[in-house]
This record gives structure tokens, sequence and C-alpha cells, in this order.
């Protein structure tokens, strides 16, 4: 795993756990999605696990038939294109797999640096994405809040075939039914954590109907209506706010008109945002900035 700590840093300081997306690198990432940045100017600690994938040069080896899932297993990878391992039972599950490593790193940094246990937060892009709400499944008393960026509801995928479904065309449910299988990820015993969904509406990796399932997933979760309480549109930009019986603001869904498979941030902001990269693009908003704000961190609002 790899981490961040920012000079001149609280011992009490909250963590964000960033997952990053399929042939990318965790701290490639966090770099250029604004997310080291952000943990400088706001001081918070970062957590960046990574998933061992195949070399890109060896990426076809996968895909031949009788060989691929050996060769993985000789070269001692998990994923051969990099990608979390979001649609495995074995790995998107309580105390397994995937899951339970990267809970097992969370606590390593918690103890490490004495972390603010009441303010863990985790996002990721794509297959981090997927895999940061199946974290929120499994842990929900581990985070107080939660983003994801072009990813899918927890529980559309039990194997590679059908996750490939749930990313495009997608899958529609019943909110009952995601909720459902929200819940199979382990029993809740504490209220959910607040989630904040991000689509471009033009991408056709994972496409926008994710953000609608997601948001039915979640506002079911929190026994919250399916219709926003506010819409704010800014350009390209589309914030609609979600709320439970009580009025607190629990779900967010922003969706960015023109955005494709991408992570988007500002370049031209009033805080550094991080820099253009492999599915990191320029934008009117940096959503490093705007999902810690929905978490109540201390940030400068773009």
């Amino acid at each position: 795993m790899f981490s961040y700590v920012p000079e001149s840093i609280n011992p009490a300081a909250p963590l964000i756990v960033v997952l990053h997306g399929c042939k990318q690198k965790a701290t490639t990432f966090a770099s250029d999605a604004g997310w080291l940045a952000l943990a400088d100017r706001t001081k918070v600690f970062l957590l960046l696990p990574e998933q061992k994938g195949l070399p890109s040069f060896l990426y076809y080896i996968s895909y031949i038939p009788g060989f691929g899932d050996w060769f993985q297993g000789w070269y001692g990878v998990n994923n051969p294109l990099g990608c979390f391992n979001w649609f495995k039972p074995v790995d998107n599950k309580r105390d397994s797999g995937e899951a339970l490593s990267i809970r097992q790193m969370i606590v390593a940094m918690i103890e490490r640096y004495s972390v603010d246990r009441s303010r863990v937060y985790i996002v990721g892009l794509s297959a981090g994405g997927a895999m940061a709400v199946a974290m929120l499944a499994s842990y929900p008393e581990l985070f107080a809040g939660g983003a994801t960026v072009a990813g899918v509801p927890y529980g559309c995928a039990d194997n590679g075939s059908v996750a490939l479904q749930c990313m495009n065309p997608g899958i529609d449910l019943l909110p009952e039914e995601w909720r459902r299988r929200f819940g199979e990820g382990q029993q809740l015993e504490r209220r959910a954590p607040r989630i904040s969904i991000w689509q471009g509406d033009a991408d056709t990796t994972v496409v926008p109907l994710n953000e609608q399932q997601l948001v039915e997933q979640w506002t079911a979760i929190h026994h919250a209506s399916a219709t926003p309480i506010r819409t704010e549109t800014n350009g390209p930009i589309t914030r609609q706010l979600y709320a439970d019986n009580s009025g607190a603001i629990e779900v967010e869904a922003v969706t960015v008109k023109g955005l494709g498979h991408a992570f988007p941030i500002q370049t031209n902001g009033p805080a550094d945002c991080g820099q253009p990269g492999d599915y990191v693009v320029s934008t009117s908003i940096c959503a490093a900035t705007e999902i810690s704000r929905f978490w109540g961190l201390n940030s400068v609002r773009n």
C-alpha cells in the first residue's frame, strides 16, 4: 500500500482512502486527480491501495483461453488490468479478499498515525468507484462518507460477464432490490455513510444509467425519497441533493455534461486540483474539492 502524510499534519486528522481505476497506478492517480494537493491544503491523511496487475505489454495474455488464468496466478496478479475486483463475491464482502485487505490497511493507518476514527472516507474511480461502494456496504461502521465516480451499485454483478453488463448497458432494478443487495454485504448495525455520486453524461464505458441506479440504491438505504429536495445547475454541472426523513442530506448526485469515462479536475480554479492524465480530464469543476466539501471537510469550494 501507499500513503501520503502532509507536513505539519495534526495526528487526529481525517483519512481519505483513494482507489484508482483499471490500468492506473495509485500514486499517479492520486496526484493527477488532485487528492495530493487537497491533502496538503486541508491536512488530511491519504491511503492509496494499489491493485497488482500485469504490465501493459502482457495484457493480451489474460485473454488466451486456458492460459490466461494460469499465467496470472504464476505472475502473482489479482487482476490482469489492475482493476479492483469489485464484482467477485470473494473480494467484495466483509472480512473476505480485497475488502478485508483494504480494511486492514485502513486500520494500520489509524493505529500508526492516530487518525480520527470518526472521519474516515473512501473514494474511487470506475472499478475503484465500484470497490469504494463495496467497502461502504461491507464496513459501514468504518466510514463517515464515501464517493464514487463512474461507479456501479453494490451487488450489480457476481462475475466478470455480468460486470460488463452492469457497466454498459447497465442493469435497472427496483430500489428495494438494490437495498436488499446492499444488505448482503453485511447486516447494518448503524446508519449507512453518506455518499457523493459522480457521472459523466458522455461516458460509454460506465453508462449514466448507473448514476440513477446508485441514487435509487442509496436513497433506499437511507429511507430517503428518490426525488431530490434541491437541484443546482452551474453550466455543465448539475447537482441533485437527497435528504432522509430528518431532512439531513445523505446522498448527492453530480452529473458533468460532456464528461466521458474520467475523473473531473479543474486546472484553472482557485485551488490546485491536479493535472490531466490517464482517465483524468480538465473540466469546470474540481471533484476532489467538491467531494471533500460534501463530506464536511475544510476546503476551498470551486
